[in-house]
This record gives C-alpha cells, structure tokens and sequence, in this order.
C-alpha cells in the first residue's frame, strides 16, 4: 500500500494546475475544428511549456502555506490546481510585458 503524503499532492495538484493553464489553449484549437495540423513547432513549444510549469511548480511549492482545516486531499488537490492555473496565468502575462508588440 503506499502512502501519498500532502506534500505530494500539493505538489502534484500545482503542476497539473500550471500543465493546464499551459496546454489549454492548444486542446481548445484542437477541438474547434478538423482541420487543426500538429506542426513540429507545437513539439518544441510544449516542450518548453512543460519545462516552465515544472519550474512555476517549484517555485509556488516552496511558497505555499499548506493549509491544514480542509480535511479531504481531495479539496487540497483542487485548492493547489487552482492556485497553480493562477501562477501560470501570471507568468504568462508577466512574460507578455516584454515581447515585442506586433
């Protein structure tokens, strides 16, 4: 039997949260019509998109305040994806500031 302890879901509850906020957009163009194409450039884009959530994971993990009244891990786990879609939301609009506008 194995044990999964809170920091694991913590942990793993903010980096869906990130994963999500990040391939989200590309699932809703995938489904908007058949005509969507895999191009390599999406390969390399998630690639690094995956990179970025795993660092923003890191990053809110060592600065999340576990909190300990919300009784099932359940909620724990929707609390830290939802505060992982937050954090990526604000890196990706944090890093909007410096490209270039077109």
């Amino acid at each position: 039997m194995t044990v999964i302890t809170t920091e694991t879901i913590v942990f793993f509850g903010i980096f869906l949260g990130c994963l999500f906020r990040t391939f989200a957009p590309v699932i809703q163009d995938m489904r908007k019509g058949p005509n969507f194409k895999w191009d390599h450039r999406y390969s390399v884009t998630a690639v690094t998109s995956f990179l970025i959530a795993l660092v923003s994971a890191f990053i809110g993990f060592a600065g999340y305040l576990i909190p300990t009244n919300l009784g099932t891990g359940f909620r724990l786990f929707i609390l830290c994806f939802v505060y992982g879609v937050g954090l990526n939301s604000t890196i990706n609009e944090a890093a909007s500031w410096f490209r270039p506008a077109t």
